[in-house]
């Protein structure tokens, strides 16, 4: 038995028509609205994706412009009027944007709150679609029914189901639905059979009971609203624009080289969404990653990105540019790539020169920004530019470059082993901080952006062993290593100018005083050079090796100064330099120069006795005596001070100058000195290989006289 529906009849005016405007609005029924779309009574503000905002829809009489009270509903949605400017009609709604709008003999009626709404995709010129009922149907909605689902709804002040809204439909069309259902059964083709697909008729009464998905069920509301009413659009349009720009950086590195091209991610982003996500603001959209701040990318942004242009812009400045830094050139490597695709840009970038590079995406009011549409509103409480986003990228070298090497001894043709680097081998060389062209990066210095280098340097393992290296960069300190192992070398920030820097280098090894080395050399084989904050461990492909295959020969070295004893006032004394070879000393004849190693005189102690040096030739030298304040017959111990390279004992101790309280003759070479006078005593002349020789503390007589009681005239020598 079919159910029946009893509904009122009466005449009804026509509809009216309806406009959307800010939830600021504040006439009321009877108040005359402009009709000038970009009045403020018809102004729509720009909004920002996934920020909820409210408006108000409002109902005017025939006359456009009087605020009339309504009965019925209204669907509204949001659309994109860019997507067919000339048939908006075909333009689809907007996801999460359709809505009942409910008139219980109103002229406005705020939509926003409690139940939120907020826009999910990007446009730049969007407008509000209004679907009612026109002329008969005009009102249908309220129609009295003996369906008390309806009826409960209608008389209180509740919202009207998609189920009661069919219900009343179905009163007015029921046969036109039952021929649809046969339709669709039978497969006969009924002209005019609408809404058949959207609305699935297969229970006339309540046709949507078991179809709870309220995107089909808005499918079918909006169908049946746009068959048998009026379509009428917002009178202005308005943006809909991202929150904010992001710029993350490179996924893979956190600092760049110079010159290199790299792949930046860019984002477009929504309005920070709460949490939990409310149902009407959930993303419709699959792959829509969130971040930890909670914002998504903006669906529908596909602008591209320009450098120091349009908007979007890329702006960049070197942070210490107040420092008179060179800015350098940053540029689009690929121009597709500046293209953002739903709110995200991988931007392949190159950037010429080293730095903190701050790099500002931002829009302007160029007539390129997003939200142009609304540039001219008096007001716009949320702004008509997306709001910019920063960040700070390292850029360091691509590699480093080492020219004008020189490995040089530290005297004539030789180097002693000297735990003192005033007598080193030196290294010297160029280095320059290049970007991936072979450029200089001038950027490259202490003001701007430099860092402490990393050297490291490679060598032959010197045969037969000798001690470990000791070294040091000019403005660094000594560093001691094992022989076999690479030299690593700081060369500090400051020495930096304009991309380029000197390096000198001292190389020695840790003399041992008591056990002489064989010569040897030492050959240097490459130089590689990275920055102290490359993010990429150890030393790898991009800081090349540089040959070097240059050489220095290291020598343990000596000085002998002899015990001299004899008559004159004036005694002469022969030191000789001398080095170790296979077991034996030999006179180093290419030490010509007193700065290879030489006699202290003015820290040298001789107990009245006054010395002077002569000429330093093929490896000897002359050393005068004079007695100062004391008459022959006298003997004294000579305690020199020398170059800590040319110190050598069997028993040795680590060097140290004579002084008043330092006479121990094994941190510095000593001999004995006598000045001999004639007497009928036995006076001797020391042999420097007896077991008392001055460096094992010899003190000898030969009778029971002493030395005071010889003279020249019976004086007689023995060796011992």
């Amino acid at each position: 038995m079919k159910k029946i529906i009893i509904v009122f009849l009466f005449v009804f005016l026509s509809a009216g028509t309806f406009n959307v405007v800010n939830d600021d609005f504040s006439k009321t029924t009877g108040n005359t609205v402009s009709t000038n779309p970009k009045s403020t009574d018809n102004l729509l503000y720009t909004q920002i994706v996934y920020k909820p905002f409210k408006f108000k829809v409002i109902h005017l009489a025939d006359d456009n412009q009087t605020l009339e009270d309504y009965k019925g509903v209204v669907i509204i949605s949001v659309v994109d009027y860019d997507y067919s400017p000339n048939n908006l009609n075909a333009a689809p709604d907007i996801p999460n944007t359709f809505r009942k709008v409910i008139f219980r003999n109103k002229s406005v009626v705020e939509v926003g709150n409690p139940k939120l709404f907020a826009i999910p995709i990007g446009v730049k010129r969007a407008k509000f679609r209004m679907r009612y009922l026109i002329n008969v149907h005009d009102g249908l909605a309220f129609r009295w029914t003996n369906e008390e689902e309806c009826k409960n709804q209608i008389e209180g002040n509740q919202d009207i189901t998609f189920s009661c809204i069919w219900k009343v439909m179905d009163a007015e069309y029921g046969d036109e639905a039952q021929q649809c259902l046969s339709s669709a059964q039978n497969g006969e083709i009924i002209p005019n059979c609408f809404c058949a697909q959207e609305c699935s008729y297969v229970d006339k009464i309540n046709p949507l009971s078991n179809k709870k998905n309220e995107v089909a069920n808005n499918q079918c509301l909006a169908c049946l609203f746009g068959h048998w009413g009026n379509i009428v659009y917002s009178r202005d349009d308005f943006a809909v624009r991202p929150y904010q720009f992001i710029i993350d950086g490179n996924a893979t590195y956190s600092k760049l080289r110079a010159g290199q091209s790299y792949m930046i991610k860019m984002r477009a982003v929504g309005y920070p969404l709460p949490n939990p996500v409310p149902a009407e603001l959930i993303p419709p959209f699959t792959g829509m990653v969130m971040d930890s701040h909670r914002r998504i990318p903006v669906w529908d942004y596909n602008e591209t990105i320009t450098i120091r242009g349009h908007s979007p812009s890329l702006e960049y400045n070197d942070t210490n540019a107040s420092k008179g830094c060179n800015p350098g050139i940053l540029s689009i490597v690929n121009p597709v790539s500046a293209k953002f695709r739903h709110g995200v840009a991988f931007v392949q970038l190159q950037y010429n020169e080293v730095g903190d590079l701050n790099m500002t995406l931002k829009e302007f009011k160029d007539g390129y920004e997003y939200a142009k549409i609304d540039e001219s509103d008096s007001v716009n409480p949320n702004g008509v530019l997306i709001q910019e986003g920063s960040k700070v990228i390292t850029f360091i070298p691509f590699a480093f470059s080492v020219v004008n090497i020189n490995f040089q001894n530290g005297a004539n043709g030789f180097t002693y082993i000297s735990r003192d680097l005033n007598m080193s081998a030196k290294l010297t060389f160029r280095i320059k901080a290049l970007n991936m062209q072979g450029t200089v990066t001038k950027n490259y210095k202490a003001n701007c952006y430099a860092n402490n280098v990393d050297l490291n340097i490679t060598h032959n393992v010197p045969l037969p062993l000798a001690s470990n290296f000791i070294y040091k960069e000019e403005n660094s300190s000594i560093k001691e290593k094992n022989n076999n192992l690479p030299l690593d070398v700081v060369l500090i920030k400051d020495k930096f100018i304009n991309g380029e820097a000197d390096a000198n280098i001292s190389i020695n090894f840790k003399k041992d005083y008591r056990n002489p080395n064989n010569p040897f050399n030492l050959i240097l084989s490459t130089i590689t050079a990275i920055d102290k904050n490359d993010p990429l461990p150890l030393y790898w492909v991009l800081s090349p090796q540089v040959p070097v295959n240059k050489s220095v020969q290291y020598l343990y070295g000596r000085i002998n100064i002899p015990n001299i004893a004899g008559y004159s006032s004036v005694l002469y004394n022969n030191a000789s330099f001398e080095y170790y070879k296979s077991g034996k000393w030999y006179i180093n004849k290419n030490h010509t120069s007193a700065i290879y190693g030489d006699i202290n005189i003015s820290k040298t102690i001789i107990p009245y006795v006054s010395i002077s040096l002569g000429t330093l030739n093929g490896g000897y030298q002359e050393i005068k005596y004079q007695p100062v304040g004391k008459n022959p017959p006298f003997g004294v111990i000579g305690h020199y001070s020398i170059n800590s390279w040319l110190w050598y004992q069997i028993k040795a101790q680590n060097y140290q100058d004579p002084s008043s309280s330092n006479v121990n003759c094994k941190t510095h070479p000593c001999n004995k000195i006598d000045f001999l006078a004639v007497n009928g005593g036995w006076a001797g002349i020391g042999d420097n290989n007896s077991k008392y020789a001055p460096d094992k503390n010899q003190t000898v007589q030969i009778t029971n006289k002493t030395e005071n009681n010889t003279s020249k005239s019976v004086v007689k020598s023995i060796n011992w």
